[in-house]
């Protein structure tokens, strides 16, 4: 039987690799989207679902990069290091009003 405290290391190891994989793809984000959009929608997490969470400035962002989603999919599973994303999710990102 495994010592308690080897399976805790073992899932924080794993938790731990998953968001250094992650980081992977912030690191090559420019080259997935173009610099231009890489500005404007921003990768923010991995779900457990291997669900790329990407937060976008605005609803023409959301669209365009809806229809790229595929082509990004492919591009973020090619890069060495990466975790292996099965889908993205685009959300818009709240905006502060300044008065």
């Amino acid at each position: 039987m495994e010592d308690l405290k080897d399976i805790i290391i073992e899932l924080d190891n794993t938790k731990f690799d998953k968001q250094r994989q992650g980081m992977k793809i912030y690191e090559h984000w420019a080259d997935i989207v173009d610099k231009d959009t890489s500005n404007v929608a921003t990768p923010i997490l991995i779900n457990s679902d291997d669900i790329l969470i990407v937060a976008v400035n605005n609803n023409v962002i959301f669209q365009e990069l809806t229809f790229k989603k595929v082509e990004m999919i492919k591009k973020i599973n090619s890069i060495k290091g990466t975790p292996h994303i099965k889908d993205i999710k685009f959300k818009i990102r709240a905006v502060e009003l300044q008065y």
